[in-house]
């Protein structure tokens, strides 16, 4: 990673655009490049599950177009089925319970605040649903299209 200069936190973000272009959706081919990430987080310790949300903020309110940004509850939800994504971190972060690394390059306020919103329904299911009922109405794009 320091052999090219770039800081960690730049490195989940570089990572996600490079990974999962406009082209190759992030909801449907999480699972094929998990690894990528999860070693990149383990490489930082505690700090850095809030690069990899740090940048994962950035991958869908500035990098992709605006239309992908409904998909942000849908890619939560997956981060949150594999356990990428705690409830407890998440639940924690919408409600500005806890703060990301404020000293992060990454670091845009108003893209979290935009973020938040975007995934305010898979919020709302975490908070209103029992950790045996998952009935979340996933967006997929192939529904859209038809």
């Amino acid at each position: 990673m320091y052999k090219y200069k770039l800081s960690k936190d730049f490195m989940h973000y570089v990572s996600l655009c490079a990974v999962f272009p406009p082209t190759y959706n992030i909801c449907k081919h999480w699972s094929k490049h998990e690894e990528v990430f999860v070693d990149l987080v383990g490489r930082e310790g505690n700090v850095g599950i809030e690069h990899f949300m740090q940048a994962l903020i950035m991958y869908f309110m500035k990098f992709m177009d605006k239309d992908f940004q409904k998909y942000a509850s849908t890619c939560m939800y997956n981060l949150w089925q594999a356990d990428v994504l705690s409830e407890k971190f998440i639940l924690d972060f919408a409600k500005r319970e806890i703060k990301l690394d404020k000293d992060s390059e990454l670091r845009d306020k108003k893209a979290e605040k935009k973020f938040i919103e975007a995934i305010q329904d898979f919020t709302d299911f975490l908070q209103n649903t029992e950790a045996e009922e998952y009935e979340y109405d996933i967006v997929d794009e192939k529904e859209e299209e038809e």
